[in-house]
This record gives structure tokens, sequence and C-alpha cells, in this order.
């Protein structure tokens, strides 16, 4: 035998162990896909009951909300100015300057 042909039969020897790994890969690959596939099914069925539930539930609520309004308008009234109330504080809270320091108080009282 040459070194020639010895090359060659490696060569062809290697390839063919190469070609059967890629396709024991693929195939691990294609099992992993169909696994993973049923798993976002899954996922997606159970938030598609919980979604039905929260639709369920909030229709409940606002259904509640405005029978107890139209049982007593004047306390809705006032509860609906209190959260207002309340939102707009937590409104101008997060909007407002930052607290300043000492120094930077001092620097821009100086600059101006």
């Amino acid at each position: 035998m040459t070194l020639n042909s010895d090359l060659n039969e490696f060569g062809e020897t290697e390839t063919r162990r190469g070609a059967a790994r890629l396709e024991e890969a693929a195939a691990r690959l294609k099992d992993g896909a169909g696994m993973m596939q049923a798993r976002v099914g899954d996922f997606a069925d159970e938030a598609r009951a919980y979604a039905g539930r929260a639709a369920t539930q909030l229709s409940s609520l606002s259904r509640t909300a405005v029978d107890k309004a139209k049982e007593r308008p004047a306390t809705s009234a006032v509860v609906l100015l209190g959260v207002g109330i309340a939102v707009g504080a937590i409104l101008a809270l997060a909007l407002r300057e930052p607290a300043l320091d000492g120094a930077t108080r001092l620097r821009r009282k100086l600059n101006s």
C-alpha cells in the first residue's frame, strides 16, 4: 500500500464516521425540537386557560363595580376622587426633580 491510498482510505473512513455523527446529531435535534414544540403548546394552552379565567373574573368585577356605583353614586364619586388624588400625588412624586444635595444647591445659588 502506498501513502496516498492509505490517506484516501483514512479520509473516506473519517468522512463516513463524521456523516454518521451528523445524522445522529440531527436526529437528536429533531427529537429535542419536537419535545420543545410540545412543551410550548402545553404552555400556550395553560396561558389561554389563565387568560379565559382572568377575562371572566374581570367581567364579573366590572359588573359588580357598576352595580355598586349605581347603588351608591355619591360614595362612588368620593372614592373616585380619592383615587384620582392618590394617582396624581404618586405621579407628582415620580416626576418631580430629584432632591439636590447641599453642594449642588450652593453652586446653583452662586451661578445665578
